[in-house]
């Protein structure tokens, strides 16, 4: 417990497609999320306008479309 890990350097080796969503209303800045997301190989950002960090929960069509397009390789 309270140990820091940090697996920043091994998500570069992820060779699968990596899905990073971001709620625009989110308290995290887009930056954060945008960089999180540019460290895998193959990664697709997507901002989901007027969500927060539960934009699953608020806007679960807009979501679910984002994870179908993703899924379905567009």
């Amino acid at each position: 417990m309270g140990a820091h890990h940090d697996y920043r350097a091994a998500f570069g080796a992820v060779q699968a497609p990596v899905l990073v969503i971001h709620g625009g209303a989110d308290l995290q800045p887009e930056s954060v999320s945008r960089n999180f997301a540019a460290r895998f190989a193959n990664h697709k950002f997507v901002s989901i306008a007027g969500g927060t960090h539960f934009v699953f929960d608020e806007q679960p069509e807009v979501f679910a479309r984002a994870v179908n397009e993703f899924l379905a390789g567009s």
